[in-house]
């Protein structure tokens, strides 16, 4: 958006922070509706502006900013024209806006590029306590102070409103290829294992599991030279010229939906319990995205961290899992500061 339009809707969000002080009342962050909790009949909705976005790059730097309304195919829609982008798949294909994956805590499945949240070099914030908050920078070498764009990473908007993005691009690769072999779980998992003997590290190595009854799909992809791709297919076969989209559809049959990661040694265990809804599980990083009903989604969350998993509850149900005690000191305090009328929820 311009930066008039811009201006007048960040004095228009701090505007209703005030007024929902005033009257006691309650906000919650709506965007394009991806990643979305139900909401209590008293909460009301603060929309995202997601209407003419803008969008600044700078090229020999490998840097670009955005609007956080912006989506992601926009963005390297944009990037395109340097022979960069963002590196990001989401595992049920849904294209997120900068700021809806940075407050839903979304990944991408391209896990051999890093997670995405340490892309994200700066924000703008609007927040209830503090106003509009720059935060972070807009170079990739700072070392100036704690990294405080990770504050805002997965809080849903209940510390602020993101306006602004600042995010390390890459280079778009000359080729990508992707390996796809179906079977029972345990063949898949070797399949998966196979691959990273071959080379290292993939874009992603993809388990994915629809049903109960369905077969494993394992998708293997690679970004890189002519070179090394010949040399893949020499050891792993003919392979898919495009990068294979997610098997997974998204969430709006009403399944709760999760993510996060697990160690290593419990990733084929998360994938044998997992049972009334898809889940797909990135090989590399142990990262993980899944579909239950709600019914059974709680006694997951509590599986995963009682064996050292992290979770979080993505759309679905209003409820959350506790946080962990460790951390509700902290929250309690980080909330006291960026919001401490308590208006976002």
């Amino acid at each position: 958006m311009s930066s008039e339009a811009q201006t007048s809707w960040e004095d228009a969000v701090l505007e209703a922070f005030r007024e929902a002080a005033r009257n006691g009342a309650k906000l919650s962050v709506r965007g394009q509706g991806g990643r979305m909790l139900e909401l209590l009949p008293e909460v009301r909705i603060l929309e995202a502006s997601h209407a003419d976005v803008k969008v600044a790059t700078h090229p020999e730097d490998l840097v670009a900013t955005a609007d956080a309304g912006l989506t992601l195919s926009a963005l390297n829609e944009a990037l395109a024209k340097h022979r960069q982008w963002i590196p990001f798949l989401a595992a049920d294909g849904h294209d997120d806006t900068l700021g809806g994956a940075i407050a839903a805590g979304v990944d991408t499945t391209f896990r051999g590029y890093g997670a995405f949240h340490e892309r994200v070099l700066g924000m703008r914030v609007l927040t209830p306590g503090f106003g509009a908050v720059e935060v972070g920078a807009k170079v990739v070498k700072n070392v100036a102070g704690y990294n405080l764009p990770r504050l805002f990473f997965a809080t849903r908007g209940r510390l602020g409103v993101i306006s602004q993005v600042t995010l390390k691009v890459s280079p778009v690769p000359a080729l990508r290829r992707t390996w796809v072999r179906e079977g029972a779980l345990e063949e898949m998992a070797l399949a998966a294992e196979a691959c990273l003997f071959e080379a290292h590290p993939w874009a992603e190595i993809r388990l994915e599991k629809l049903g109960n009854d369905t077969p494993v799909r394992v998708a293997a992809a690679w970004h890189g030279i002519p070179e090394t791709i010949a040399h893949l297919e020499s050891r792993l076969g003919p392979s898919l010229v495009s990068p294979g989209t997610p098997a997974i559809a998204s969430a709006s049959n009403g399944l709760t939906v999760l993510s996060g990661g697990v160690p290593r040694r419990t990733m084929l265990e998360l994938i044998e319990r997992w049972s009334g809804g898809p889940i797909t599980m990135e090989w590399q990083s142990g990262s993980f995205f899944g579909l239950l009903p709600r019914e059974t989604a709680q006694d997951m969350m509590s599986w995963i961290r009682e064996h050292a998993g992290g979770v979080r509850l993505l759309s679905g149900p209003a409820w959350e899992a506790p946080r962990p005690p460790a951390l509700e000191d902290t929250w309690v305090r980080l909330k006291g500061f960026y919001d401490p009328k308590g208006v976002l929820v």
